[in-house]
């Protein structure tokens, strides 16, 4: 989607996106600082202020961005920021948190009040970049450069480790 189509969304391309429970595409127009909205039936674009480098969706159809951990309500068309930076990749837990890469740590936040919850510190010095969540609850991390995948229980923060992926 770019201007020639009249979509008002500029920058350099589609950039952090999810999808909803019903089927919608939300994805970032990267250095726009906006957002879209493409419906799964009819394939409308809504377009909307806001957008971030990790994106996702919670089981409520709210739209999560990270940098500044912001949660964006399709039905309200509200914005609500959380007292939390995050680097990367975001994912919600079958706890209602949502997770969010923050520097070399994971960070977890209330889906619902935005309250910030605890910080995981992930092992070494890389950047953490990926976040997502298994279909057992458990939270898998990313770093930048780094050929280890961190799987952390949600519970008790336990961390097992996996190694020999290339970058």
């Amino acid at each position: 989607i770019n201007d020639s189509m009249g979509c008002g969304l500029v920058g350099l391309g589609p950039y952090g996106g999810a999808v909803d429970y019903e089927g919608n595409f939300f994805f970032h127009g990267f250095g726009s600082g906006s957002f879209a909205r493409i419906d799964f039936a009819t394939k409308n674009v809504t377009l909307g202020q806001g957008g971030g480098y990790g994106t996702t969706v919670d089981t409520k159809g709210r739209l999560w961005w990270s940098s500044s951990a912001r949660r964006y309500d399709p039905a309200t068309r509200q914005t609500q920021s959380a007292n939390a930076t995050s680097s990367g990749g975001m994912g919600q837990d079958l706890q209602g948190r949502i997770w969010g890469a923050q520097d070399g740590n994971v960070v977890w936040i209330d889906m619902e009040t935005m309250a910030v919850g605890d910080t995981v510190t992930i092992p070494g010095s890389f950047t953490t970049k990926g976040v997502s969540v298994d279909i057992d609850g458990f939270i898998w991390v990313t770093r930048q450069s780094d050929p280890t995948v961190y799987k952390i229980d949600p519970d008790t923060y336990q961390i097992d480790t996996y190694t020999g992926l290339n970058n």
